[in-house]
């Protein structure tokens, strides 16, 4: 479902919408309240508040996922992604924009600095190769030559993709 850069949250009634916005929405007309920890209020331009959001970016577009909840009291203004929203006050209903984390990228290619091999005491050969790191390959992944500085892997996505993370305690 490809919608215009000027659709509004208003233009929907369902409780969860999933669409597809166009690239270059982040400089048209038309103005955003709120920000991705509190949502942003329904009358905001849908695909604008999701380049505000993180959600999607402005040079590619992409799908958005978000879904109405009771609105707030006040939506702040912040700045995000290179995009003011206004300051603003009660909204009925609210947008709560939904990331694609749960999905696993596909790589095209891998690269690495160096890649550790070695020939064990039954003369059986190991081999921690680039290809190695990823998801869902059997066995041990990709480790660099022992003693290497610097090391580094390179993962080839294909595409241009927006790609975010959480930083986990240790």
């Amino acid at each position: 479902d490809l919608v215009s850069c000027l659709v509004r949250g208003t233009h929907y009634t369902q409780e969860h919408v999933s669409v597809y916005c166009p690239a270059g929405c982040k400089d048209i007309d038309g103005d955003i309240w709120g920000n991705p920890s509190q949502g942003y209020r329904d009358t905001s331009v849908l695909c604008k508040a999701a380049v505000h959001a993180g959600v999607i970016a402005d040079e590619l577009g992409g799908q958005v996922t978000l879904s109405r909840e009771k609105g707030i009291t006040l939506y702040e203004s912040a700045f995000a992604n290179g995009l003011h929203s206004k300051r603003g006050s009660l909204s009925e209903k609210r947008l709560i924009f939904h990331k694609a984390c749960g999905d696993a990228l596909e790589v095209a290619a891998f690269n690495a600095s160096s890649w550790w091999h070695e020939v064990d005491a039954l003369g059986q050969d190991r081999a921690w190769a680039a290809k190695r790191a990823a998801l869902g390959a059997a066995g041990h992944s990709w480790a660099a030559e022992p003693g290497s500085e610097g090391a580094w892997l390179e993962l080839d996505l294909g595409t241009r993709r927006n790609v975010t993370g959480e930083r986990r305690p240790s």
